[in-house]
């Protein structure tokens, strides 16, 4: 999803990432491993982020997060190069609405789309 948020970017631009988490849940990472709700979630360990090939530059989180309570009518987001993206692990969840759209094509390099 893209969205607008004012930290490091000038206005008018837009970060996407990926929607980890809704309002209600409970995410943490602990070890480089994402868990939403006590779960790990086995989907974006190490998917094949775009279509036809896997993520070989991206690595996994750093660092241990949380446990943090998505709030109401936010979302958490992470980018797909966990170990150095600036996202919700930063600035928190993303309030839905500042969602302005969903990615669906990536341009450069190895253009096609998302899966």
């Amino acid at each position: 999803m893209a969205f607008e948020r004012g930290i490091e970017i000038q206005t008018g631009d837009l970060l996407v990432k990926r929607i980890v988490a809704v309002g209600g849940d409970i995410v943490q990472v602990k070890h480089g491993e994402l868990s939403v709700n006590g779960m790990n979630d086995e989907s974006m360990r190490d998917p094949p982020f775009i279509a036809g090939s896997g993520c070989a530059s991206c690595v996994a989180a750093s660092y241990d997060f949380g446990p943090y309570e998505v709030p109401t009518n936010q979302v958490f987001v992470m980018g797909d190069n966990r170990g150095s993206s600036t996202d919700s692990h930063v600035f928190g969840g993303v309030k839905e609405s500042e969602i302005v759209g969903r990615a669906t094509y990536r341009i450069r390099d190895k253009f096609g789309p998302l899966q």
